[in-house]
Parts: structure tokens; C-alpha cells; sequence
């Protein structure tokens, strides 16, 4: 018997433990399609360093798991079977300008004339097509993944999977290179590091803000996407809120106030209405 070198409860709902000689085509395919397989998250890296983002196809991973059951050499065949199948492209790809290699099973049965097509245009219309097809596949994947060990995988990270916090976790996992224990500790981090910034804001200005659900996840998307920085989130927040909340409590006394993710992607209307609404029942100075 020999246990896999990632965690039990990443492949399904079926235990990782199996007997090497007795490894099906399928199971194979399901070793390949798992969010924390070593195999492919280490083929991730090595195209990674030469500034190449690599996405599987499920019908490749198949040829895969075909080739590698054909070895019948268990598990360590699926090693082999990415190994000769991506070789070519690891060795003539850094060479060129191409960024993205989106391995379809065409990359696998036929890769002298694939690489040819790919290096022949930047990046040639057709891999486009497929890298972008495949980043969306991979994202809904991932999503249903871990809808479906939602409740495990909350319990094992301390960390309450609600839907905005899976789109981030699985917007993570797609944009980094990562396994999904990893994704979901590095979001954890980020929703810690929020309500610090909560804290931060009423000990500075004394005022409470709450940032919403919604409203958090909103703002890690935006670091995941290098839309903004994480430590520039202070900032835009003392930018955009603080002048029209403080007036508010100086007029009123209320200093506690709830943050949308509307009131976000659009802090001048916010902060109009909100005034407005807080201080029109007050009597004229």
C-alpha cells in the first residue's frame, strides 16, 4: 500500500490510499484532475519559470491517464506520461515569446506540428482561444470543487466557506500557482488583515466602519487581479470615506457605519446620499 503525497480529502470523497498495480485508466484521470495533484502543480512551476502559464484540457488529461495506464507502471507512470508528452514545448518554448501554453490533446498526439503553430504567431490565434476556454473551465472547476468540500474544508482551515469567499479562494487558485489549502489560507489571511483595517480606521479617526461581506470580497478580487495593492487598501478607504463619514459624526454622534460593495465601486454617491439621508431631519445651524 502507498499513500499519495497530498491530502485524503482532496480527491472526492474517496479516500487516497490505493495499491499501484490496481490503479484504473479512471482512477488515474481523477489523480490528474485533482486541485492538489504534485504532478501537474510541479509541471505549473517549471513553465512558470520561464514566464509561460500552462492549462490542461480535460481531454488531455485523459490521453494522459492513457498513456500512463498503458506503462503499467501505476501512479509514477503519469510522471513519464506529462514528461514525454510536454518535452518539446519545455525545451523550445522559453526560446520564443510565447507566454501561454494551453495543453489540449492535440499538444498530446500531435506535438511536432502544435508547436510549430504555436510558434509561428504571438501567441497564434487558435492557443489563444483555447488558453482563455481553459482558464474558465479551470475556474468553474475549481468552484464546484470546492462547493462539494465546502463543509471539510472549512473545518480543516478554521475558515467559513461562504460564496464570495469560494470566488476568491478559486480566483486565487487560478491566477498563482497553489494548492487549494494554500488559496484558502492565503484569503483567510486577507479577511484577517481586513478587520484589522477596521480596527485601524476607529482607533485613528473614531470611526467604525464595517466592510460587508460582499464588500471584502470585492477588494481581495481587486489584489488578485493586481488591481489595487493590499497594503494600499487603508489608504483608498481613508481617501474615499473618512472626510464624509466624520462630518456625519460630528453632525449626528453616529460613528458607526456599514460598508457595501455599491458604496466601493462608487464612494462619491455613497458618501452624497449617505450624508443627505443622515442630516436631513437636523435643525438648521
Amino acid at each position: 500500500m502507498i499513500q499519495f503525497g497530498f491530502e485524503s480529502e482532496f480527491i472526492g470523497r474517496l479516500p487516497v490510499t490505493a495499491i499501484f498495480e490496481h490503479l484504473s485508466q479512471e482512477d488515474l484521470f481523477q489523480i490528474l484532475k485533482t486541485p492538489n495533484n504534485p504532478i501537474i502543480l510541479g509541471k505549473k512551476f517549471d513553465f512558470a519559470a520561464y514566464g509561460i502559464d500552462i492549462k490542461f484540457d480535460a481531454k488531455a488529461l485523459r490521453i494522459l491517464a492513457e498513456n500512463a495506464f498503458d506503462e503499467n507502471t501505476g501512479a509514477r507512470g503519469l510522471v513519464s506520461a506529462i514528461e514525454k508528452a510536454l518535452l518539446d514545448f519545455e525545451k523550445k518554448l522559453p526560446s520564443t515569446s510565447v507566454k501561454i501554453l494551453p495543453v489540449t490533446p492535440a499538444v498530446i498526439e500531435d506535438s511536432t506540428q502544435t508547436l510549430a503553430a504555436m510558434t509561428e504567431a504571438l501567441p497564434g490565434a487558435a492557443a489563444m482561444e483555447s488558453y482563455e476556454k481553459l482558464c474558465l473551465e479551470e475556474k468553474e472547476y475549481i468552484l464546484r470543487y470546492i462547493e462539494a468540500n465546502c463543509k471539510n474544508l472549512s473545518i480543516r482551515y478554521n475558515f467559513t466557506l461562504t460564496m464570495p469567499r469560494i470566488n476568491n479562494v478559486a480566483a486565487l487558485y487560478c491566477s498563482r500557482i497553489m494548492d487549494i489549502g494554500s488559496a484558502i489560507k492565503k484569503i483567510k489571511s486577507f479577511y484577517d488583515e481586513i478587520k484589522i483595517i477596521e480596527l485601524n480606521f476607529l482607533k485613528n479617526f473614531d470611526i467604525n466602519i464595517v466592510l460587508e461581506e460582499e464588500a471584502i470580497a470585492f477588494l481581495i478580487e481587486q489584489v488578485i487581479n493586481n488591481e489595487i495593492m493590499f497594503d494600499r487598501i487603508y489608504t483608498r478607504l481613508e481617501s474615499d470615506f473618512r472626510m464624509g463619514l466624520n462630518l456625519i459624526r460630528e453632525k449626528t454622534g453616529k460613528n458607526r457605519f456599514f460598508i457595501t460593495k455599491k458604496a466601493l465601486s462608487d464612494p462619491e454617491s455613497f458618501i452624497n446620499t449617505l450624508v443627505k439621508n443622515e442630516l436631513k431631519d437636523l435643525p438648521p445651524a
